[in-house]
């Protein structure tokens, strides 16, 4: 980079890099794994893959918790639970629609 940005690490505050190894000591993500489950036929096309819970207003999200993958698919996941709370509260659906 100091190639086309001479002077650029001068610049810099602070850096810092993670690896599989660091995602697994500090996550316990199974072998380091960033973006949950991976993106095969035989992870992703589990019919009966679900992520509801049993228990009354426990909202379970995250990238373990669906076959959605990576980043997006988790913040669609956060926005499809905040709808959901705010319909049972104010019995609002349209909230959060686009």
């Amino acid at each position: 980079m100091e190639h086309v940005f001479p002077d650029l690490s001068s610049h810099i505050i602070y850096k810092d890099a993670a690896t599989p190894n660091t995602l697994q000591r500090w996550t316990l993500n199974y072998k380091g794994a960033a973006y949950g489950w991976a993106w095969t036929p035989s992870q992703f096309a589990t019919p009966s893959f679900t992520n509801n819970s049993s228990i009354e207003n426990l909202y379970v999200t995250g990238h373990w918790t669906t076959l959605a993958h990576g980043v997006a698919g988790v913040a669609y996941l956060g926005r499809d639970a905040a709808k959901e709370v705010l319909t049972r509260a104010i019995g609002y659906a349209a909230i959060l629609t686009n």
